[in-house]
């Protein structure tokens, strides 16, 4: 249901302002067909994107291995780059968030049980 997705990713993302928080989301397909047979296919449990053309995937596991981050960090990169086609201009490129949920302990150093990733520049450079 809509809602109750928009609801939870929310809940659980790292959104700073009111402004970031989304207010619909539309439903995309969860299988990220390659391009060429010989390349790899993916599907993810919900994938759906906002009215900023922000995508959101959402995967649940049971059990954590030690592939599962691989595999989250290609299924994310897989949905980033096909957000545009042959001539489109980079600065179109809008955010990938994934969103995973684990019924297990795969780092048992850290103490919290949310992990915040990100790939990209925290260093401000002007």
């Amino acid at each position: 249901h809509p809602d109750l997705v928009r609801s939870l990713l929310n809940a659980l993302l790292p959104f700073e302002t009111p402004e970031e928080e989304i207010s619909e989301v539309e439903y995309l397909p969860a299988e990220l067909v390659p391009d060429t047979p010989l390349k790899k296919n993916s599907i993810v449990d919900v994938r759906c994107k906002d009215r900023r053309g922000r995508q959101f995937i959402v995967e649940m596991q049971m059990l954590w291995s030690p592939a599962f981050m691989q595999r989250v960090l290609f299924n994310a990169s897989k949905a980033y780059v096909r957000q545009l086609n042959g001539k489109e201009k980079y600065e179109l490129l809008q955010p990938v968030y994934s969103l995973n949920l684990v019924n297990d302990v795969f780092e048992p150093e850290m103490e919290s049980y949310y992990h915040d990733y990100r790939i990209v520049c925290m260093e401000k450079t002007d």
